[in-house]
């Protein structure tokens, strides 16, 4: 890699670093000041209130909820007498704790009334100093015949990446991600896209870094803002030639427990063409059908159908839109048909897998099914379109192995 690029890629994780490091020095708001969070106990009790005057319980089940409330309090003592000696034990009993509420209050006002609150509002908050995540992923797209032109197309992925969050004050969470990974394309006879070869690009190498800021204003309102550097290139040496940057601000308001809504604004330089920016809707539905079947819709996220096995194994359908808003651009290099040109590439994956809780922060995943649509574009140096063509459906497969303490 040139030294060039190794510098600007240096300077942009050491200020997106700097700034992390800066929020554990010097936090966004002190303790106790939670910038509209549900932390202190007016707050929860006022949360448990609302619910009961809107639902209009009987006088026996508002007797038998503040018997609830009672014990809770006795357990948020416990908790933080537990988070003195490990964050981690009491995160988990405050995690257990929402299940065991739910399934007190369940049994005395029924399923629906319980689905109004949020209980998570009406307990007290563990925040851990630093959380830290990780994954390894790995790729086949099997070979498959192009779409309009002759040719097939195979590829390999491998991808790793490490994150750090932290929580300057109750209901701010501040996170820093690095990824690396590599693409390996298998072209066989691809005129449609390289006239010449027939072989468009070998392989590609890619490094992203990214700051994320979550903010939960107020028990309804949140802010996400996502700031990403990445590149891709195929020749390592012009890498600082990959990079692009992309930006994404959003506030979503919270309907109920299982919706919201909100609104966002997209932003994304291209290679070799104009910047991009669009707003983009912001929906989190969740429809529990009974304690093992869960659906989730999303946008931008896709859709997902999820059946809890048991505590450690979930099976999991999904329709996702993998690359539809992230685009990667990839730099090609001077000996392809497009010489400094760029491969643009967009899937949308539908898949079946299952999720493995090996241990409380080790997870296994693994997905099987089909890129239902694959659009390639090759654009020269200049930005204009040269070739393009979409791949018939695609067979894959993945494993993803992460972590989380």
């Amino acid at each position: 890699m040139c030294f060039v690029c190794r510098g600007r890629i240096i300077n942009l994780v050491s200020v997106a670093l700097s700034v992390f490091l800066l929020s554990i020095i010097w936090p966004l708001k002190a303790d106790g000041e939670a910038g509209g969070a549900v932390s202190t106990v007016g707050e929860r009790d006022s949360v448990w209130e609302e619910w009961i005057l809107e639902q209009g319980f009987s006088k026996w089940a508002n007797a038998s909820i503040d018997e609830v409330r009672e014990w809770v309090l006795k357990e948020e003592l416990k908790i933080k007498r537990l988070e003195e000696e490990s964050w981690r034990d009491a995160f988990i009993a405050r995690k257990r704790l929402v299940r065991r509420i739910e399934n007190r209050l369940t049994d005395i006002v029924g399923v629906g009334a319980v689905d109004d609150l949020v209980v998570e509002d009406v307990l007290v908050t563990v925040r851990p100093p630093v959380l830290f995540s990780g994954k390894a992923v790995a790729s086949e797209l099997f070979r498959t015949d192009l779409k309009d032109g002759p040719g097939q197309l195979s590829s390999r992925s491998q991808l790793v990446s490490f994150g750090a969050s932290i929580f300057p004050s109750d209901g701010v969470m501040l996170s820093l991600k690095l990824s690396a990974g590599t693409v390996d394309y298998s072209f066989d006879r691809a005129n449609s896209l390289d006239p010449v070869f027939g072989d468009p690009i070998d392989n590609s190498s890619s490094l992203k870094a990214s700051l994320i800021l979550r903010w939960r204003v107020t028990r309804e309102w949140s802010a996400i803002m996502t700031l990403s550097a990445q590149g891709s290139s195929e020749d390592q040496d012009d890498f600082e030639d990959g990079i692009t940057y992309l930006g994404i601000f959003g506030a979503s308001y919270r309907v109920s427990k299982s919706l919201q809504l909100g609104l966002g604004l997209f932003a994304q330089t291209r290679l070799e063409e104009d910047p991009r920016a669009f707003p983009i809707p912001i929906i989190r539905w969740t429809l529990r059908f009974s304690e093992d079947w869960t659906l989730f819709f999303g946008l931008p996220d896709g859709l997902k159908l999820n059946y809890s096995i048991n505590d450690k194994l979930t099976i999991s359908a999904k329709i996702g839109s993998r690359g539809a808003l992230n685009l990667q651009d990839t730099r090609l290099n001077n000996n392809d048909f497009a010489p400094r040109g760029v491969l643009r590439q967009t899937l949308v994956p539908v898949s079946l897998g299952f999720n493995w809780k090996i241990l409380p922060i080790l997870v296994l995943e693994a997905e099987t099914g089909v890129i239902v649509f694959q659009r390639l574009e090759i654009d020269d140096r200049r930005g204009r379109n040269l070739t393009e063509d979409q791949v018939k459906p695609q067979p894959f497969l993945s494993f993803n192995l992460s972590f989380r303490f």
